[in-house]
């Protein structure tokens, strides 16, 4: 490339490549330059050899793609186990809230009967207290709730209400009795 101006430098980079005669291939930096000595004028080329450099690069650029390949894999899977999540949250919630449904309409029913109603896990705590049932005893529900009925009636440990509620466990069976 020649300047207008033919005081200034020519600069010419390049990268050439090379095969050798067993196959290889090599890559050189061609520099091609001029210099001025008096009133001549020569022109100067080096070349370097680069083939490791660009081995390099082209490494890094498979190891990049790889990479690049990978994380569009691995988000892929993400996206797909994350979608999941959300499906089984959506699950949870509507289940959940058919759960809070019935156990209002639960609610509501022993709420509207005219007799007492409580209900007794396994270690006999109270887990229901309807109203009626509350205000036969004494107390609001609320103060029974998670409650041993044994605690909070100690009097009736040495009657048969004690061997039938017990039984009524035993069974897990209604028992009536008078």
């Amino acid at each position: 490339v020649w300047r207008k101006n033919r005081s200034l430098p020519i600069v010419t980079v390049s990268i050439s490549t090379l095969t050798t005669r067993s196959g290889e291939k090599r890559y050189f930096r061609v520099d091609i330059d001029t210099v001025t000595i008096g009133s001549d004028r020569f022109f100067l080329q080096t070349a370097q050899d680069i083939t490791e450099r660009k081995q390099a690069e082209e490494e890094i650029n498979l190891l990049n793609r790889s990479l690049e390949r990978r994380i569009l894999e691995r988000t892929s899977q993400l996206n797909t186990a994350n979608n999941i999540l959300v499906q089984e949250i959506e699950a949870r919630e509507q289940a959940q809230t058919a759960v809070e449904t019935s156990n209002r309409r639960i609610s509501d029913i022993l709420e509207s009967i005219q007799d007492g109603f409580f209900a007794l896990d396994r270690s006999e705590s109270f887990t229901y207290v309807n109203q009626r049932a509350a205000q036969s005893f004494g107390y609001q529900p609320e103060q029974l709730l998670g409650r041993n009925l044994w605690e909070v009636f100690p009097r009736i440990l040495k009657t048969p209400l004690r061997d039938q509620f017990r039984r009524a466990m035993e069974e897990r069976s209604p028992i009536q009795f008078e």
